[in-house]
C-alpha cells in the first residue's frame, strides 16, 4: 500500500501506509493562546480519530508544547495506550527555558498517556507499525521545537511544524543530509503562515507598513521552505499551519489587514516553481503517483465559510488594586535583576539589551485612561519598547489565568518600539523566561472539554 497524507488543520496531517496511521500535532477544539482559531475547522471527525485510537494502529507525532500544536482536550479522550511521539526535550542548562519539558509533563501527568515516546534528536529512528520516525532538534532559540521525519517504504517527509525552512549547516540539516534517502519521493510539510502578533500588534508601524510587513513576513517563510527543499533535493512542499483567524478586544486581526494563508498556486507563482502542493481541507495526497492530489470536497475558499468555532478562554475581568501595583512594580523589579544578572555573566548580546523598557497599564476599553506606568533602563537606553494592555489581562496574567507569553502571540497587547525596525529578539526571550516564572503562569493547561457527539 502506498503513503497518502490528508491534510487535516493547521499543522496537522494524517499520515497512513499499510493500515497504520500517523496524526502530526493535533489542534482541534479549544483556543491556542487566548485568542487563535484554527479555521477551517478539521474536516476529519474527531470521534471517528478518538475511537481509532483503540486499534493500536494510530500514532500521534507533536513537535512541541505549544497549544496551536496539541490539544489537551482531544488527547485526553484517547486511549491511554495511544503512543505519542515527541522530542527528548531535556534539560538544557544553557538555556534554562521553563517550559522544556512541559509537552511530556502534560502528556503524562494531565492527561494520563502511558505511551509517550521521547526520541533522542541525535540520528537513531524509532518505529511505529511501518513508520520509521526521527527527531531533529531547532538551533537557538527554538531549542524547544522538534522537526519530526517520518519514512515509510516508498515515501520520506518532514514534519517541519513552526519550522520555515532548515540551515544546511546546522545540526539539524546535517542529519537530515546524512538521514535522507536518494531513492524515495519526498515532502516537506512546513509554516506558510503567519503565527505571532508582529507586526499587526505593534503601533510604531502604520496600517500599510503592517500589511506591507505581514506579506513580507510570508513570502519569507515561503522562500525559505523552497530553498530548504532544493538543498536536500526534498521533490515537494505542503504548505500548512496557515493561521486565519485572530479575534481579540472587538478586532478581526485577519479581516481587517485582508490577511489570507497563501495557496500552492500562489507560492509557486512567487517563487516560479512546481513545488508547491495545492491543498484544500480533506485534500489527500499519494506522494508516490507523482504527488497525485485528491480532493474530498470542493475546492472552495472555504475561509469564509467558517467563524468562529472553538472553545475560548476564560477571561476574567477584573479591575487592577494597590496588591496588583505591588505585584507589577516587584515584577519589574525582579526583570531588571535578572537581565543585570546574565549581563554580568555574559550571557547575553548587550547590544540586544541596550534600551528602555516601559510597561503601561490601562483602564478597560479605554486607553487614555493610565492606571499604571513604569519603566527600566538597561545598559545605556538608547531604544525603546513599551507594552500596554488592559488591567483585565495583566490581572489575569497575574492570577495565573492567562500565560504571559500571550500577551503577545495572543494579540492581548500592543507593542511600541523605536526605532521600529529593531526587534529585540533576546530581550523578548528574557522577558517571557522570567516573567512565566514571576507570575507562575499556567502553561500547561488542564481545563476538560467535552465533544459533541
Amino acid at each position: 500500500m502506498t503513503t497518502k497524507l490528508q491534510w487535516v488543520s493547521h499543522a496537522s496531517c494524517l499520515i497512513t501506509h499499510n493500515d497504520y496511521f500517523l496524526l502530526t500535532d493535533p489542534w482541534y477544539c479549544k483556543k491556542a493562546f487566548t485568542s487563535w482559531t484554527v479555521k477551517p475547522p478539521p474536516y476529519i471527525n474527531l470521534n471517528f480519530l478518538i475511537d481509532l485510537s483503540k486499534s493500536g494502529k494510530l500514532g500521534i507525532l507533536i513537535s512541541h508544547h505549544h497549544f496551536d500544536h496539541f490539544d489537551i482536550s482531544f488527547i485526553k479522550k484517547l486511549d491511554q495506550n495511544t503512543p505519542i511521539f515527541i522530542t527528548d526535550f531535556k534539560e538544557n542548562k544553557e538555556e534554562n527555558l521553563p517550559c522544556v519539558k512541559a509537552l511530556y509533563n502534560c502528556l503524562v501527568d494531565l492527561c494520563s498517556m502511558k505511551k509517550v515516546i521521547e526520541i533522542m534528536p541525535d540520528g537513531h529512528f524509532d518505529f511505529f507499525g511501518p513508520f520509521k520516525i526521527m527527531s531533529l532538534r531547532r538551533p537557538a532559540p527554538y531549542v524547544i521545537d522538534g522537526i519530526l521525519l517520518i519514512e515509510t517504504d516508498d515515501c520520506f517527509i518532514i514534519h517541519g511544524a513552526d519550522c520555515w525552512g532548515i540551515n544546511e549547516s546546522s545540526y539539524a540539516g546535517k542529519i537530515l543530509k546524512q538521514n535522507k534517502p536518494k531513492n524515495k519521493v519526498s515532502i516537506i510539510m512546513g509554516q506558510a503562515g503567519t503565527a505571532s502578533g508582529y507586526p499587526l500588534i505593534y503601533d510604531s508601524f502604520t496600517e500599510e507598513e503592517k500589511i506591507d510587513i505581514l506579506n513580507k513576513k510570508t513570502h519569507k517563510m515561503i522562500k525559505n521552505l523552497y530553498e530548504t527543499s532544493k538543498t536536500f533535493g526534498i521533490d515537494k512542499i505542503l504548505p500548512y499551519a496557515h493561521l486565519s483567524y485572530v479575534y481579540f478586544n472587538d478586532i478581526d486581526f485577519f479581516t481587517k489587514y485582508n490577511y489570507k494563508p497563501i495557496s500552492g498556486y500562489e507560492a509557486n507563482k512567487l517563487i516560479n516553481c512546481d513545488k508547491f502542493l495545492e491543498i484544500h481541507p480533506s485534500s489527500i495526497v499519494i506522494p508516490n503517483n507523482n504527488f497525485q492530489i485528491i480532493n474530498l470536497i470542493p475546492s472552495l475558499n472555504l475561509l469564509d465559510c467558517f467563524g468562529d468555532n472553538m472553545m475560548p478562554e476564560q477571561i476574567i475581568n477584573f479591575e487592577i488594586n494597590n496588591t496588583h501595583f505591588k505585584k507589577l512594580d516587584d515584577w519589574i523589579n525582579g526583570l531588571k535583576f535578572f537581565i543585570n544578572s546574565e549581563l554580568e555573566q555574559n550571557k547575553i548580546i548587550e547590544e540586544d539589551i541596550d534600551l528602555k523598557f516601559k510597561i503601561i497599564i490601562h483602564r478597560n476599553k479605554d486607553e487614555n485612561n493610565i492606571l499604571y506606568e513604569n519603566e527600566i533602563n538597561f545598559i545605556n537606553g538608547t531604544r525603546n519598547k513599551t507594552l500596554k494592555c488592559s488591567e483585565t489581562i495583566i490581572v489575569n496574567i497575574i492570577n495565573g489565568n492567562i500565560p504571559f507569553k500571550d500577551l503577545l502571540i495572543g494579540y492581548l497587547c500592543k507593542i511600541y518600539r523605536n526605532p521600529p525596525e529593531y526587534y529585540n529578539d533576546m530581550f523578548l526571550m528574557l522577558l517571557n523566561q522570567h516573567s512565566h516564572k514571576f507570575f507562575n503562569c499556567n502553561i500547561i493547561d488542564s481545563e476538560e472539554y467535552e465533544f459533541q457527539e
